[in-house]
């Protein structure tokens, strides 16, 4: 019962547990500091983009568009009742991430820095918790709608994930989230009683 997880979706988290009972998380912290490398961060970011764009400090462009498009924005009088209406909404945002993704599909300089900086993110989660434990089975599973994206949102986060260490194995989950929480979860109660 050893191994790493990497949930990435509307936020993220790192955790992992090796055969010695030593235990690490990095990350998922809450989206107030920012859940870097989740759906959220790259809303987030996306929606600063955008704003920007709307309001002439960067061109716009069709990933702005887009985004503009999904949110109500037409023009930059608009700005502060949209933020309001989203920052303190994390799925909202997070809502916002699959145009991020498709846009560095398409090789949109925004969204591709916004998918560096997130798979950094997100590797650096890793690698936090990889260097903290003594794994003989080195693996990790990666779950979470954002994680298992196709395309270069994945590519890239995997390569950087096999710059930890080639050997880190990134597999599939052997059964899904919930019944492995479960049965976490039943384990715990069980050494408590």
């Amino acid at each position: 019962d050893e191994g790493m997880v990497l949930i990435c979706g509307t936020g993220m988290v790192c955790y992992g547990k090796d055969l010695y009972g030593s235990m690490h998380k990095s990350g998922g912290w809450g989206f107030q500091e920012g859940d870097a490398g989740s759906g959220y961060d790259l809303g987030l970011k996306a929606l600063k983009h955008t704003f920007k764009a709307f309001d002439g400090r960067l061109p716009k462009d069709q990933f702005s568009n887009a985004v503009a498009n999904q949110i109500g924005l037409n023009d930059a009088n608009q700005i502060f009742e949209i933020s309001k209406k989203y920052f303190l909404d994390r799925t909202k945002v997070a809502q916002i991430s699959p145009l991020v993704t498709k846009y560095a599909n398409l090789n949109n300089p925004y969204a591709l820095e916004i998918v560096n900086d997130a798979t950094d993110e997100l590797a650096l989660a890793v690698s936090a918790v990889y260097h903290e434990l003594k794994l003989k089975n080195k693996q990790l599973v990666i779950v979470g709608g954002l994680g298992n994206a196709d395309g270069i949102f994945k590519e890239t986060l995997h390569k950087k994930i096999n710059k930890i260490d080639e050997s880190l194995k990134i597999i599939k989950p052997k059964i899904d989230p919930a019944h492995a929480a479960s049965i976490m979860a039943l384990r715990n109660t069980k050494k408590s009683a």
